[in-house]
């Protein structure tokens, strides 16, 4: 559909200040920001370079025309920077006509001759690699502003994924007709001024900036003299600290993922509200141990063999163990952070032959503060009775595991265990009602609450209540993986206080129900 364009005279240049009650409500409103934390944004504007009145441009989807001289202030999360500012620019014309991409982002906003970009015509786009991941509350585009003019297609995205594939986030689109491609949008055209144009993300958080036009109302041509993104560093994200090692503070726990550039887990881990320490042993929380076929083990653990890491655009950390002469098999762990006290973790295999009723030995040992354990299970042989939650005394064995079914059991059972170094002597206690195995600290009434899909997780143990180890495991797979295939695993951590079982539960179910997509 071809947009239709109509040039009218209206009268713009001398627009009154804010009417006395318009000024109190104004005031009213930033009074409110600021008791919620916010501060008004300051923006460093460039001079304006047309006076007078503007011929002002209008066409079917052109906003109304401000009632007031100035842009209304705009509020943002205290500590806000620009984090578009210096960074890298790339786009669908690599080869810009005039000027350089990197202008894009160098502080100059002044519109003249030399302080612009222009692109191939047709619909074009502009990315900028923010370097990390930030939640975003603020993005200032200026396409040009040496005459006013409106840009068609002004679409605004952000990403995890450098190629906008996945995880994308459309914060800004005025393309009503869809005539980009990209998706019909229900935001305004407007016309350019020295102001830029402002758009709230409301928090989206990604790496990656992708701002489309499609020409204006004066040529094909695409334009862009400044782009400025304000944000915070994402709670969520893991960041680097150190050679393949990673800091974390959510903002309800901070800590380290692969201490000193190993796999064991989470280290350090504490509660930041109460200051209580969570992990209590040196191979931390959420560390891949032992690894085991039928009647084999491979190595004494894989926190022992030789890995590497990155971290992702989404804030994750991907770990990779290659195969080796002693596993014939990849493993892939993908850390992410999905709450300030919800870490999911992905573990996947990549066989290079057969592999018999795999399984990894998911480890998480915790501060001596938290000596109880309990597993959800199923009341005995009485179907009928509620599921509940189990405690493990030492009564029950020094050693307790409990299994999805009795169909598993000979699994458990069939030597993996007998094992050197270490072996162990299972009880087998009561049939899991869901894998969900909890530690509860004595002092601080805080819960770590250990979780995964039935289908992933085919035994939850923990030695008995009080021993030494203060620990909890998850048996994952537990099926034949041939050689060649790739199989998934999932499992999350959430740290709460004091929650009671029908918040567990719940907490469970919303689990169950995400979208693994």
């Amino acid at each position: 559909m071809t947009k239709v364009w109509i040039v009218v005279g209206l009268l713009a240049a001398t627009i009154p200040l804010l009417p006395p009650a318009r000024a109190r409500q104004q005031r009213r409103e930033e009074k409110a920001q600021t008791q919620e934390g916010k501060v008004r944004l300051e923006l460093q504007l460039p001079k304006p370079m047309f006076l007078g009145t503007p011929k002002n441009l209008k066409s079917a989807n052109l906003e109304a025309p401000r009632k007031a001289q100035y842009r209304p202030p705009f509020y943002v999360p205290a500590g806000v920077t620009n984090v578009a500012r210096g960074k890298k620019v790339t786009g669908s014309d690599a080869e810009a006509i005039i000027g350089e991409l990197k202008m894009l982002t160098d502080g100059d906003k002044a519109g003249e001759e030399g302080s612009y970009v222009e692109l191939a015509p047709g619909r074009q786009y502009v990315q900028i690699d923010l370097g990390a991941t930030y939640a975003l509350y603020a993005v200032v585009v200026w396409h040009f502003h040496n005459q006013p003019r409106v840009y068609r297609d002004v679409i605004v995205q952000c990403s995890h994924d450098p190629d906008f594939k996945e995880n994308v986030r459309t914060i800004f689109n005025n393309d009503y007709d869809n005539s980009a491609g990209l998706g019909a949008g229900k935001d305004k055209e407007y016309i350019e001024t020295y102001e830029g144009r402002l758009i709230d993300p409301k928090g989206a958080k990604g790496r990656y900036l992708r701002l489309y036009s499609n020409g204006s109302t004066a040529g094909d041509m695409n334009h862009y003299v400044e782009i400025e993104a304000y944000g915070l560093p994402d709670p969520l994200a893991f960041m680097s600290s150190a050679k393949e090692e990673y800091r974390f503070n959510t903002g309800m726990l901070r800590g380290t993922l692969r201490r000193g550039g190993r796999s064991f887990g989470l280290s350090s881990l504490t509660h930041v509200p109460s200051g209580t320490r969570v992990d209590g042993a040196s191979y931390g929380i959420f560390s891949h141990y032992r690894v085991f076929t039928t009647n084999k083990r491979y190595g004494h653990a894989a926190w022992d063999w030789p890995s590497t890491s990155k971290r992702l655009g989404n804030g994750g950390v991907q770990v990779r163990w290659p195969a080796g002469k002693d596993h014939p098999f990849e493993l892939t762990a993908l850390y992410r952070w999905s709450g300030a006290n919800v870490l999911d973790l992905t573990t996947m295999v990549t066989a290079r032959k057969d592999l018999p009723q795999f399984e990894v030995f998911l480890a998480s040992y915790f501060h001596k503060d938290f000596p109880a354990s309990l597993v959800y299970v199923k009341s005995g042989s009485n179907t009928k009775a509620r599921p509940t939650l189990q405690t493990t005394e030492k009564s029950f064995g020094i050693w307790q595991m409990f299994p999805r079914s009795r169909k598993v059991v000979p699994l458990i059972q069939d030597g993996r265990w007998r094992q050197d170094p270490s072996p162990v002597n299972w009880s087998i206690r009561d049939d899991l009602a869901a894998p969900i195995g909890i530690r509860r600290g004595k002092k601080s009434g805080l819960a770590a609450i250990l979780m995964a899909p039935g289908e992933d997780c085919f035994a939850l143990s923990t030695p008995y209540e009080g021993e030494g180890h203060f620990s909890l495991y998850l048996s994952l797979f537990g099926r034949h993986v041939k050689a060649g295939q790739t199989a998934a695993a999932r499992s999350r951590l959430v740290i709460a206080e004091s929650p009671t079982e029908q918040q567990i539960l719940r907490w469970y179910k919303e689990y169950m129900n995400m979208n693994w997509e």
